[in-house]
């Protein structure tokens, strides 16, 4: 069949991009493709192809995103992953999979290069003062830079709740020597990502009313690829396959 000639045919480094970039933000969708530096160059059919392979490997499994579209994670089982990967492999819950998708978008459409922090980075990040912190922290080498995202996944929870988690992870990260020393070499940002203009402003407009808080570099982000995820109604039954 041509599907197993095609599987045959697409660049042997396309497996490799594919895996780096799961071991990096989580999972990859078809979304990304055309954005992320390690598969732009790549056709969209030879990623198809590549992931069809994979997955019959079992390196890779698909699974629901939104309205019939899919994302890609290691299988959980799969033998070739690092053993120190901080993924377990599998479907993510739904209040997780919008947070690690929304770190792909982040860091392939909008702040291009911007990868999260490995629990190593993150150490050598924040040393001992950061421990119990999330490890949200994502990295742009290239540009020197520290992100922050925060990322609010509701449509309709009080902006107030979430200004206040603003003001509470700042509170938090003032402490810390290293992020006060990124701060004035303006290289460290707090990242407020939210699916609209309208929800990032009603929370920033709340956040800039408490005290202490003016001088904080907070870049407001409005992902709108969100919105499917969050609006995305189960009907039941079963998922239907990507590899159909």
């Amino acid at each position: 069949m041509k599907s197993g000639k095609r599987a045959a045919s697409y660049p042997p480094e396309l497996e490799v991009a594919l895996l780096e970039q799961i071991e990096t933000y989580g999972m990859t969708t078809r979304l990304v493709w055309e954005h992320a530096a390690s598969l732009k160059s790549f056709a969209a059919t030879d990623i198809t192809a590549c992931l069809r392979a994979m997955s019959k490997n079992g390196l890779v499994e698909a699974h629901p995103l939104h309205h019939g579209r899919f994302y890609f994670t290691f299988a959980r089982h799969h033998t070739l992953r690092n053993c120190t990967s901080r993924w377990r492999g599998g479907a993510f819950g739904e209040a997780e999979k919008c947070k690690v998708f929304a770190r792909l978008v982040v860091g392939t459409l909008y702040l291009p290069g911007a990868v999260p922090c490995t629990a190593e980075q993150h150490s050598k990040l924040l040393g001992e003062g950061g421990q119990g912190l999330s490890l949200q922290f994502m990295l742009q080498p290239e540009q020197k830079k520290v992100f922050y995202p925060q990322v609010n996944t509701s449509l309709y929870a009080y902006p107030s709740r979430t200004a206040q988690r603003l003001r509470d992870a700042i509170f938090r990260l003032a402490k810390l020597p290293a992020i006060k020393h990124l701060v004035q070499q303006q290289q460290f940002e707090l990242v407020l990502v939210a699916v609209t203009a309208e929800r990032a402003e009603s929370i920033l407009n709340h956040f800039q009313k408490y005290d202490r808080v003016g001088g904080t570099p907070i870049r407001p982000l409005v992902v709108p690829e969100l919105m499917p995820l969050l609006t995305a109604v189960p009907i039941g039954g079963k998922s239907p396959k990507f590899f159909a």
